[in-house]
């Protein structure tokens, strides 16, 4: 089950409008702060940013480079990692498994010749206008850089399925943890 994460905006006007730290605390995991300072208050976006990093260790801060905004996510605690460590082992295996049917079935419906070690220079050549994206089965795919992202057309799950490791379809990318959604 995904869970959806909402988004809070709280716009900034004055230094008395800045969230406390008690406040962010609190928030829930599923809820991302975006704090948008007001151009007469944006001067102290930086200082405001430096200290959520100090004071907040089990969030997640980014502040925009052109964008008079900061956006703060609760992370995960090391207690939960180990509380679910089996759950997040088994997610790992499923997408594993997933990755290699859907690249199964990629690889058979576009009936591709593949060299085993080097799947990444097969499908490099589908990667035009064309060929880049289309469907297969219940899904929509496009290949890109090095991944091929599919989509279920009804479920709207999606998975981003790494093509640089022959046929092992299951490294976790770390870029796609990385981002705030």
């Amino acid at each position: 089950m995904f869970l959806e994460r909402s988004t809070h905006l709280i716009t900034v006007g004055s230094i008395q409008d800045l969230p406390s730290l008690d406040y962010l605390i609190n928030i829930p995991r599923h809820v991302k702060i975006t704090v948008a300072f007001d151009a007469s208050v944006n001067h102290l976006k930086e200082d405001y940013y430096k200290d959520l990093n100090e004071n907040l260790p089990d969030f997640q801060i980014g502040m925009h480079a052109t964008k008079p905004d900061i956006y703060i996510c609760k992370l995960i605690t090391e207690e939960e990692i180990i509380t679910n460590q089996s759950f997040f082992v088994q997610c790992a295996k499923d997408y594993r498994k997933l990755g290699e049917e859907l690249m199964s079935l990629f690889i058979t419906k576009k009936k591709l010749k593949v060299d085993e070690d080097f799947l990444f220079l097969v499908l490099n050549q589908l990667k035009d206008r064309k060929n880049q994206n289309g469907k297969v089965g219940d899904w929509k795919y496009f290949l890109h850089g090095f991944h091929c992202h599919f989509q279920h057309i009804k479920t709207r799950q999606e998975i981003e399925v790494p093509i640089m490791f022959g046929k092992e379809f299951g490294d976790l990318d770390p870029y796609f943890f990385f981002f705030i959604y």
